[in-house]
């Protein structure tokens, strides 16, 4: 179902009940629909009457709490703010909007048991590659602490995220063209193998009030350990993906490695070499990973590659869900968005030939449908119960546009 609304859709959520989904458009506004027939209800707020957007200059999201939206974070990077609106959930009201300055990175960790143990995280420049990490309690008004970062960090396109116990916090940076190419240079001068990323990683502590940076290496290395693509992997656990593999970065170890199947001396999270001499399969798998995610109940992570190529693993066995890893399924073409349902019952995935595909992943991640959109996603994700899967696509005129899929186990199953 395509919302038929001539809004241009940043960003949407879809209620805990799967009744009702909410948008937030470029013209600031959170709009009510009802999901049963995708019909327009109500304007639930306008968050900035002065703010006009163009497409692209705007990052959006709405977050919930039982069956209300609850916050909405509009942050523009060109000019480093951020927008918080919250509403109380008792009386409805809005609270007065907040705002943010010099913000190059956000994160909100919703807890939807209990809203007063949400936090906002905001990593905040103070001068040339010098920040602090602020962290905010709802409804994110109050500033519960201030880490200071005790080493200067360089890059572009920082994006923040807490580990799952909430001990740390990963910071992921682009290298500059500059550092990219020493780290290169130190990596023919040790004779190693090149990763295909560009991206960099280090934690900091936040049981602290000030703290150093700690980088992410190459295993038995002090170079920089560079990758495509994260997600968090359970705890203090973080997944990155490169080439043709995806290591663990242990952050209570330091150590960053490949992690074995339990109970075996097999490499989990990777394409095994034998294909590489496949007669049929040799001459298309070389490509690296392009993207990972990791299913709401922290069960299954899913792995989409460069030459088409899905991974769906069982995260607490460490096994694959597919009989042969690597022959199939592929999806055609390079991979650019995978999702995950919350059980980890489902996985979508999008390639860059803009043909949406669904996979039952308990089923030997059996393909179930295959539609082609033609169109360029900024988002990808199942409803809580897994009824519907939500696309934001973007034209190539830059209009926005949302869809809305809901999910069917086919007839002959």
């Amino acid at each position: 179902v395509h919302l038929g609304n001539d809004e241009q859709v940043l960003s949407v959520l879809i209620s805990r009940d799967e009744l009702q989904m909410w948008t937030l458009d470029r013209d600031c506004c959170i709009r009510a629909w009802h999901l049963s027939s995708c019909r327009f209800s109500h304007v639930i707020t306008t968050i900035n009457n002065d703010v006009s957007l163009e497409s692209g200059e705007l990052c959006g999201s709405i977050h919930s709490v039982h069956s209300e939206p609850s916050c909405c974070a509009v942050y523009l990077p060109k000019s480093k703010e951020l927008m918080m609106l919250c509403r109380g959930l008792s009386t409805k009201q809005e609270i007065d909007p907040q705002m943010y300055n010099n913000v190059v990175a956000y994160y909100l960790d919703i807890n939807e048991a209990d809203l007063q143990q949400s936090k906002l995280y905001i990593l905040k420049e103070l001068s040339s590659n010098r920040y602090i990490l602020n962290i905010y309690s709802w409804p994110y008004s109050h500033l519960d602490k201030t880490i200071n970062i005790k080493d200067s960090i360089s890059g572009t396109d920082f994006h923040i995220k807490p580990t799952l116990t909430q001990r740390y916090c990963v910071i992921a940076v682009d290298c500059t063209a500059k550092e990219l190419e020493i780290i290169v240079q130190t990596i023919n001068k040790n004779h190693l193998k090149h990763h295909d990323g560009s991206t960099k990683f280090y934690s900091i502590d936040l049981e602290k009030t000030s703290s150093e940076l700690r980088v992410c290496y190459r295993q038995l290395t002090n170079i920089p350990c560079l990758a495509n693509c994260w997600e968090l992997y359970s705890e203090n656990l973080v997944a990155l993906g490169f080439g043709r593999i995806v290591v663990i970065w242990d952050l209570d170890k330091g150590s960053c490695d490949q992690g074995m199947i339990k109970g075996t001396k097999t490499a989990m999270l990777y394409r095994p070499g034998w294909i590489e001499d496949d007669a049929d399969y040799g001459k298309v798998c070389h490509g690296k990973t392009t993207c990972i995610q990791l299913s709401g109940s922290g069960k299954v992570i899913g792995i989409g590659s460069e030459d088409g190529y899905l991974l769906a693993y069982d995260v607490p066995k460490g096994t694959s869900f597919e009989e042969r890893v690597g022959k199939k399924p592929n999806h055609g073409d390079q991979v650019e968005h995978v999702a995950v349902s919350v059980d980890g019952r489902w996985m979508a995935s999008y390639c860059s030939k803009k043909v949406l595909k669904l996979w039952h992943v308990s089923n030997n991640m059996k393909e179930c449908s295959s539609i082609s959109l033609g169109l360029h996603l900024s988002d990808l994700f199942f409803s809580g119960m897994a009824k519907y899967l939500t696309v934001c696509a973007r034209k190539p005129s830059g209009e926005r546009k949302a869809f809305l899929f809901e999910v069917l186990l086919p007839e002959k199953w």
